[in-house]
């Protein structure tokens, strides 16, 4: 509310003094009819009551009046002092004031605007001179924008300008932003806060295409000193500033609507004959404006509501005045009985003290009579001391005396340690006695054994001279070519064996290279037959697609789900407490690059399906709809419209987010996916490292990549990575994202379809060939097996017959005469 000066002319005052009748007469009470104000009414005797005395109250004999009396003399008081102080001071400064004509205001003019991207101008600066100035030029060229930008930087409202009913209309057109930026004088001994904003207060509002506006309030230096609308206000209404006053702001539209209403006389008359004769609302309302009347209408409103809230709570508080007085008197009766009680303990406490002196003063007494007797002790001390010492004394030369006896008695032992020593030497003797008669039997029996050993060597070495003897006759009969003729016979066997082994090695590795060329045909077939089953996954996926392009041809709302048209005709014709319920999301959204569309299906899709509304208590009206067309998988999300802004929270300009890769025409929409998904500081990367360094760059969040991955930097440092689920070929949220050209789309669709069957074709010609080749490599390792058991078979044979020609060349060979020497010395 803007200020009005005090002024002390004698037409003021009698504006004064008619207000305040008028406030006295139009003053309402609760139940809608005029009070007057009166004077107390007499007493019994006749007398009116003096100040601070009680009056009587026909509502309640038991209420009381408020004492005001003292109040008002320190009132009345305190204004004379301050006026014989102040009076002459405060007439002084409004002559001075009321002399000086056709001078220049100190503050709240404007010195300079500059405009930017507003209206038809791309970037101008006006500087005003510091009294009237005058901006000329043809129709069409930008003066009224010149008055539009002071109102809408002042905080006027956008319909007082009569150019546009909201901030986008004034934005240039091809630009997504405008500003513009005020420089007001402030300077005097009336300036707003001198010491922060200097002589000068700059003020600038900004606002989008997106509805986003905000202020920045600097001072005269450039620095910021505040970002709100109420310090704005605050410095209009210091300033007086009124930019919604036509008085003030004076707009085309204002101006031809008044002069076409008005009569062709003086100002003043105009308007007072307008009203009565005319009766021309738009008239009143300037004039009232203009004139500060309709403030002032209000003003009244708001006080005599007060007044009359006043009153209800006044006679609110009067009713509880006798439960208040029984309270109060109840409280002091136990106040009284606590104050009693409070004594008594006081009393108690001093009693108690005194019994703790007078224990003092016994133990006091008993203390004395201790000091006495340790007195004496005292002085009997020194013989005790004596006595003691000769004593200790004594007392050490017996223990002396009884450590040499106990010595001696050890040396000399008891009876005990005798009686055991001569047991000791008994038992010796005993065990002694016991050794040297089994030492005489083990004699006689070693000398038995002795001779039947001898016995027994002696015709061994018998036996080894006779075959000595046969040995000696059987070389002289054995012959050279009986040796090698063996000899012969065992290195034939020998050379079999060995090419029987080089035939099994031989063999072993055909079958070494016949498993891997089997394995290696294995793992072809698998790899054809997954790109065979890849390339029919496709041909599927095409098919469906150029069905559900088809389907979407026909019915727009396809992919959101089943008979959509008729849901949103059904919620369009139910009643709802809050606004309708606005889905699908995915109709008011439009993905701008195609490359981000498969991610973009995976993290959004199922949130494009969902609907939104604003009030609690109509979902299970909307989920029942849903469940009807047998549509469960929609989503239903709760969520007040309110176009917060989130501009803080978005990274800088060159970081793409999901939000700069997505067209949302509903700034509601907009808000929802904010709230939902965060995509306003979600990165998108080509891949993992991508996203990460971004990040790293930007010290913490969150990204999608286009390898499906989710990667998150913390604040406090590290990160982590997480892979994201991708969607089915034969889901429906493939529709999503799609290029808006059903037919050129559905064209993609038929040529990745025959793209599709041509590998299909290629992979089973494929796979057909390899299990031909797999068989064949299957067969001539069954044949390899064979031969290989074949070779196993003759080379066991073979080193079986080497073995019994070694085991026949052994036994033609003689014994060595050598060895059953050996054996006869060794006997």
């Amino acid at each position: 509310m803007a200020k009005r000066r005090a002024a002390i002319d004698s037409d003021d005052e009698a504006v004064q003094s008619s207000q305040a009748s008028k406030r006295a007469k139009t003053e309402d009470s609760d139940d809608g009819n005029a009070v007057q104000h009166v004077e107390p009414a007499p007493t019994a005797r006749g007398k009116k009551p003096k100040k601070g005395q009680r009056v009587p109250n026909d509502d309640s004999s038991d209420e009381e009046d408020v004492d005001i009396g003292g109040a008002e003399g320190e009132n009345e008081e305190f204004e004379k002092r301050f006026e014989e102080e102040n009076g002459d001071a405060i007439r002084r400064r409004l002559e001075a004031r009321r002399n000086t004509v056709g001078g220049i205001a100190e503050h709240g003019i404007i010195e300079c605007i500059e405009m930017t991207n507003f209206m038809c101008h791309p970037r101008l600066k006006f500087t005003f001179g510091p009294q009237i100035n005058f901006i000329i030029g043809h129709n069409g060229s930008g003066k009224s924008a010149v008055l539009s930008a002071i109102t809408i930087a002042l905080g006027g409202k956008t319909i007082s300008t009569g150019r546009g009913n909201g901030l986008k209309s004034f934005i240039r057109e091809g630009q997504n932003k405008a500003e513009v930026t005020i420089m007001l004088k402030n300077q005097g001994e009336e300036a707003y806060r001198p010491k922060d904003y200097g002589k000068s207060i700059i003020i600038t509002r900004s606002f989008n295409k997106q509805g986003q506006s905000s202020w920045l309030i600097k001072n005269k230096d450039g620095i910021k000193i505040s970002d709100k609308r109420d310090e704005l206000a605050a410095i209009c209404d210091h300033m007086n500033i009124q930019v919604d006053n036509p008085l003030n702001v004076l707009t085309q539209d204002a101006a031809r609507q008044f002069l076409s209403a008005s009569h062709p006389s003086d100002k003043y008359k105009v308007c007072r004959e307008s009203l009565i004769l005319h009766n021309s609302d738009d008239t009143l309302q300037f004039f009232l404006r203009g004139t500060q009347l309709s403030q002032l209408s209000e003003e009244y409103d708001v006080c005599l509501a007060h007044i009359n809230q006043t009153k209800k709570v006044l006679h609110q508080k009067k009713q509880a005045l006798p439960e208040l007085r029984a309270t109060f008197k109840e409280a002091s009766a136990r106040f009284q009985e606590a104050s009693k009680a409070r004594e008594q303990r006081h009393k108690a406490d001093e009693l108690k003290k005194e019994l703790a002196w007078a224990h003092v003063a016994a133990k006091q007494q008993e203390m004395e009579k201790k000091f006495e007797e340790v007195a004496k002790a005292q002085r009997r001390l020194p013989k005790i001391e004596t006595g003691l010492q000769n004593k200790v004394a004594e007392f050490k030369a017996a223990s002396d005396d009884f450590e040499r006896l106990q010595r001696k008695l050890a040396t000399l032992g008891n009876i005990d340690h005798l009686n055991a020593r001569v047991k000791e030497f008994q038992d010796t003797i005993r065990v002694n006695k016991n050794k040297l008669s089994q030492f005489k039997a083990c004699y006689v029996h070693d000398e038995k054994a002795m001779n039947t050993s001898l016995t027994g060597l002696n015709k061994a070495i018998e036996e080894y001279d006779a075959r000595i003897t046969e040995e000696t006759r059987r070389m002289e009969t054995h012959t050279q070519d009986r040796r090698n003729e063996l000899n012969q016979r065992l290195e034939e066997a020998k050379q079999a064996v060995v090419e029987a082994e080089q035939a099994h090695r031989k063999v072993c590795d055909e079958k070494r290279a016949n498993l891997e060329a089997e394995e290696q045909c294995r793992t072809n077939g698998v790899a054809a037959e997954a790109k065979k089953k890849q390339a029919q996954e496709r041909i599927g996926e095409c098919s469906t697609m150029m069905t559900r392009c088809k389907e979407r041809e026909k019915n727009v709302l396809a992919p959101y789900g089943k008979d959509m048209k008729a849901v949103l005709e059904q919620i369009g014709r139910m009643n709802w407490h809050g606004e309708t319920p606005v889905g699908p999301l995915g109709m008011h959204v439009r993905l701008k690059d195609q490359a981000w569309a498969p991610l973009l299906r995976s993290q959004l899709g199922t949130l494009m399906s969902a609907f939104t509304c604003t009030d609690a208590r109509d979902r299970p009206q909307l989920k029942r709809i849903f469940e009807q067309s047998n549509n469960n998988h929609i989503n239903i999300i709760i969520s007040e419209r309110d176009e917060f802004d989130y501009s803080s929270g978005e990274p800088p300009s060159h970081v793409l987010t999901v939000l700069r890769a997505l067209e949302i025409s509903d700034p509601y929409v907009l808000r929802i996916l904010i709230n939902q998904s965060s995509i306003e500081r979600t990165v998108l990367a080509s891949n993992r490292k991508a996203g990460d360094d971004i990040l790293i760059g930007l010290r913490s969040g969150v990204a999608w990549t286009a390898d499906f991955m989710r990667v998150t930097r913390y604040n406090e440092g590290g990160g982590s990575s997480i892979k994201l689920n991708r969607i089915s070929p034969t889901d429906p949220r493939n529709m999503i994202f799609t290029t808006n050209d059903n037919a050129t789309e559905l064209r993609q669709w038929q040529e990745k379809l025959q793209v599709a069957e041509a590998e299909y074709k290629t992979a089973t010609a494929e796979c057909k060939r390899l299990i031909e080749t797999y068989n064949k490599v299957t067969q001539e390792g069954r044949d390899i097996e064979r031969r290989e058991r074949t070779a196993i078979e003759n080379l066991r044979n073979l080193k079986t017959t080497h073995a019994q020609r070694q085991e026949e060349a052994n036994e033609e060979m003689p014994a060595g005469i050598a060895g059953f020497q050996t054996a006869k010395d060794v006997r």
